[in-house]
């Protein structure tokens, strides 16, 4: 999952040409609130934002799913969790309402490693 996450960015972040376009939050402190302040900020030198949340616990994170109402175009998203979300999540609802995909990276058992 860190490894396809760090994938991600680093294509998003190719087409920033500043600092000011990427924001990284951390899952600790976040509120519905501050992302939604995040995602919906307007790029400032940049064609798009891209905004990170790395590391969402399990039990926090359908309370982020009201904060994903309105996602704009100029904003690219990406969250992890830390364990697995069903289909009736309410995060991974909103995450499809808003255009955006889910992507589930079950641990390897033994005869997969």
């Amino acid at each position: 999952m860190d490894e396809e996450a760090r994938r991600k960015l680093a294509e998003w972040r190719e087409g920033l040409v500043s600092e000011f376009g990427f924001e990284a939050l951390d899952p600790l402190g976040l509120n519905v609130g501050k992302l939604r302040d995040a995602v919906l900020q307007v790029p400032f030198l940049d064609p798009y934002r891209v905004v990170m949340v790395r590391g969402v616990a399990v039990r926090r994170a359908d309370a982020m799913a009201p904060a994903l109402a309105e996602v704009p175009d100029s904003t690219r998203l990406l969250v992890t969790v830390n364990g697995r979300l069903g289909a009736s999540s309410k995060l991974v609802k909103a995450i499809a309402a808003a255009g955006g995909r889910s992507q589930e990276h079950p641990p390897l058992k033994a005869r997969g490693l």
